[in-house]
């Protein structure tokens, strides 16, 4: 079957991947890569076509896995320029779809690892502003990061490098723009130096999930997210997220609207989560969960992540009282697999005036017990989804109310990322 290239992932145990650390310039460096430009581009020895299947030989070996996207330039055959899906990959040859390409050998050209489609709009000294190139289906918001490591209280207790980001619309500059919310991502536990830390992220032209084991230790997993949402409401223009830390003098902190009341990516002692704008499409960011059966709760053991469906706290049926819908007549929303984004429009915490706002693209939470790892473990075409094969994203999840709020081995969950499917 021909794939679509949209959905990308990427890993830090791939060769040649940016790294990220945590002197300045640590994330901005990693986010202009897997966004903008791509990485490890290398010269085509050659490429084989047989029946609409090619073989690309890169002689000295590659960065590639298999469901991997690709972008070859100059190979002399516009069939074969352009984005391509990895469908099979070996030590110096990785293979893909070559539709409209006639059999043969051809010679030349290069290959990197193609980038998500962003563009930087305006930029200064370790500080972007990131917008879709997706110009048909992008929304108003950018995404403006400060990873200069000189923003005021960068430095929190022991959550040490932070970036400064920020959804923003209307942009002018790089220093002129309206801001919709403000966050902290995490990008390593020490202070200082470029020692690479783990990571994955997934993503497509309109954003991308982030998780970075800050102390490479397998457990203490950043949540750093970007997503514009698949709305359910015409004319929204704002319905994108920005999840990442909460600034606190303390490690962790609570914050109103992500409430102890259900799984969510980033701990609720620990974290932020926020949309742009509610639906009248005016003012700033509001508080933002995520409904899902299967939503992951707390760990039992580490490094496993528990799941919990039932009506307890935590649950799913608990969270659901009081939602309300975009529109009462659409009998249309699934709360399953696919992850449910709903929002506070008067910023309640307890839920009672959660309205039904967009689904979370290329997202699912799997109600079974699973061993999350920062090495992606792919599951192949999973029964019910054809099409679509589920990368693992692990995440830093709900902490018990009554344990210390702290993050260790219990707070690990997870989720699946689709990244061969059309996410819009």
């Amino acid at each position: 079957m021909a794939y679509p290239t949209n959905t990308k992932y990427f890993s830090s145990d791939m060769p040649n991947t940016p790294t990220v650390f945590a002197d300045a310039g640590g994330l901005v460096s990693f986010l202009d890569a897997l966004l903008v430009t791509g990485y490890s581009t290398q010269t085509l020895v050659k490429i084989t076509v047989t029946s609409g299947v090619a073989v690309a030989d890169v002689g000295q070996g590659h960065s590639l896995r298999k469901w991997m996207v690709v972008l070859h330039a100059g190979t002399g055959l516009a069939a074969l320029d352009g984005e391509f899906r990895v469908i099979d990959a070996t030590g110096n040859t990785y293979t893909f779809e070559a539709v409209g390409a006639p059999d043969g050998v051809y010679n030349g050209g290069t290959t990197k690892v193609a980038p998500l489609g962003f563009e930087i709009t305006y930029s200064g000294t370790n500080q972007r502003i990131y917008r879709s190139l997706d110009t048909f289906r992008r929304n108003a918001v950018s995404l403006y990061v400060d990873d200069t490591n000189t923003v005021s209280g960068w430095n929190l207790g022991s959550n040490k490098a932070l970036a400064l980001v920020k959804m923003v619309c209307d942009v002018v500059s790089i220093d002129s723009y309206t801001t919709l919310d403000t966050s902290w991502w995490l990008k390593s536990g020490v202070t200082t130096g470029v020692l690479a830390r783990p990571w994955n992220l997934y993503g497509d032209a309109l954003g991308f999930y982030t998780a970075i084991d800050v102390l490479s230790n397998g457990f203490s997993v950043a949540s750093n997210h970007f997503m514009q949402l698949n709305t359910r409401a015409m004319g929204d223009q704002y319905a994108t997220m920005l999840e990442g830390m909460l600034p606190s003098t303390v490690a962790c902190t609570s914050t109103a609207g992500m409430g102890s009341s259900g799984g969510a990516m980033t701990a609720i002692v620990y974290g932020t989560r926020r949309v742009a704008r509610d639906l009248s499409q005016m003012g700033v960011a509001v508080n933002l969960r995520y409904f899902g059966i299967g939503m992951i709760n707390q760990s039992p053991s580490p490094p496993y992540g528990g799941v919990n469906s039932g009506a307890d706290a935590g649950g799913f049926t608990y969270q659901c009282a009081g939602l309300a819908m975009v529109n009462p007549a659409d009998a249309g929303i699934v709360l399953g697999q696919n992850i449910m984004a709903v929002h506070s429009p008067t910023g309640v915490a307890d839920g009672s005036d959660f309205t039904a706002r967009a689904t979370l693209p290329g997202l699912f939470s799997v109600p079974s017990v699973r061993a999350w790892s920062m090495v992606p473990t792919i599951l192949e075409s999973p029964q019910g989804l054809a099409g679509s094969n589920l990368a693992s994203l692990p995440a830093t999840t709900y902490v018990n109310p009554n344990e210390v709020a702290s993050v260790s081995a219990k707070t690990l969950g997870g989720y699946y990322v689709d990244v061969t499917g059309d996410w819009r």
